[in-house]
């Protein structure tokens, strides 16, 4: 299982967390670096962070 959350910041930026087993978060990170359709990615950036125990949802805010 995978946890993700995102914050919508100013000026068109976006942060997000997640975790989840290896080979998910692999896969999540190549579909970032790609984005949608009509969208580009000027930089991603990741690092490991501590694991939060008991996240089991997607959460997206604002602000």
């Amino acid at each position: 299982m995978t946890y993700l959350h995102i914050r919508m910041k100013p000026y068109t930026q976006v942060e997000g967390e997640a975790q989840g087993d290896e080979t998910a978060l692999s896969n999540l990170l190549k579909d970032l670096s790609q984005g949608p359709e009509f969208a580009r990615v000027a930089k991603l950036e990741n690092s490991e962070i501590e694991l939060k125990e008991g996240e089991k949802s997607f959460v997206v805010t604002r602000g």
